[in-house]
């Protein structure tokens, strides 16, 4: 009877040494990248604000329950907050792609890219990207060396400055033949407007793509004088930049000759 006694005697006193405590029992999911796991517990009185725990602000530090592959989870001390960062990123986590352009003077600069400049006259520039490939699509911009270069890709493969956005008028650097343009890969062309009289007309350079693309262009132009009397070919604008001899634009609508 004695030992029943304080049996139930020590039984109540343990029941009464844990009232008003709370016991919270979590899981902390395998950290990213591993293959452990822990469980624990922690009661009110944890000051640190841990996994689980009523710290300062008694909020659940749940760390990798919201990373996923590839990412590394950071949780901010005794904040109960999370975050997931990209591995393999930029400065500051900032992943490749949305990086800040980096600011520049010369292509030495860029680490093999090109110094890109928004004017003739700017000093600086931003690096971008060398294009080892270009679209065909006609879309002329106007360099500072006043070649027309028949789009902003082509423009960038020869490393020439932008001066606007066009094909070149009054800058544009006039030619007889393709040397004259001292420009490698040059080409000159003659094209004459709409409404001009077909005949010779001094050439403006442009540098073109390697292959011409006639699908890409709805314009059409008819030679001038075809050699030999031949009939006169309908080209594309490409093709008759290439043949660097007079070509005049037919007008919309109107049938090859």
């Amino acid at each position: 009877m004695r030992q029943g006694a304080l049996l139930a005697a020590a039984l109540a006193a343990l029941v009464a040494a844990c009232e008003g405590r709370e016991l919270s029992v979590f899981d902390v999911p395998a950290m990213v990248g591993g293959s452990s796991s822990q469980a624990g517990a922690a009661g009110a009185g944890d000051p640190g604000g841990g996994a689980g725990g009523s710290g300062s602000n008694g909020a659940s530090n749940d760390v990798a329950g919201s990373a996923t592959a590839g990412s590394v989870a950071v949780a901010s001390g005794g904040g109960g907050t999370s975050s997931a960062l990209p591995q393999g990123g930029g400065a500051g986590g900032v992943p490749p792609g949305m990086m800040m352009p980096q600011p520049c003077q010369t292509d030495d600069d860029c680490q093999g890219w090109i110094c890109d400049k928004p004017g003739c006259d700017a000093t600086d520039g931003f690096c971008k990207p060398y294009p080892p490939f270009c679209d065909p699509t006609p879309r002329p911009v106007c360099g500072c060396d006043g070649v027309t270069y028949w789009n902003d890709c082509i423009r960038l493969q020869a490393r020439a400055r932008l001066a606007a956005s066009e094909q070149c008028f009054d800058t544009a650097c006039t030619c007889e033949v393709g040397s004259d343009c001292k420009v490698p890969g040059a080409t000159c062309g003659h094209l004459l407007p709409p409404n001009a009289m077909c005949g010779h007309a001094m050439g403006a350079c442009w540098v073109l793509p390697s292959e011409c693309d006639p699908a890409a262009d709805p314009k059409r132009w008819h030679e001038c004088k075809p050699a030999d009397g031949a009939t006169p070919q309908c080209v594309d604008t490409c093709t008759a930049i290439k043949a660097e001899h007079s070509y005049a634009e037919l007008h919309r609508g109107d049938p090859c000759p």
